[in-house]
């Protein structure tokens, strides 16, 4: 899905949000050096419409049509889902 990065001044503003099983990925089109992956152990919380990484970086992101609180129940439905396969699989 498109996004923005809330408060993001690097020059990679605009890009692409996927959320895959494990992990969240911003892609940057512009330059790839500036794209993000944060995998669901390297969440600490959640933050509005964002992630906390630890130790204290933050990822916020606009998407086109949602609230923030809509972008934060996607976010934290996503890492519910990701904790509970990472319990899964460790469980196996």
């Amino acid at each position: 899905m498109t996004a923005d990065r809330d408060g993001f001044n690097n020059g990679c503003k605009h890009g692409r949000l996927v959320l895959e099983v494990s992990t969240v990925n911003f892609v940057c089109p512009r330059d790839t050096s500036k794209s993000v992956a944060v995998s669901a152990g390297q969440v600490k919380s959640l933050d509005n419409n964002g992630i906390v990484v630890f130790p204290k970086q933050k990822y916020h992101f606009d998407i086109a049509g949602k609230q923030k609180q809509d972008v934060h129940e996607l976010f934290a439905e996503w890492l519910a889902n990701a904790r509970r396969a990472s319990t899964a699989r460790a469980s196996n």
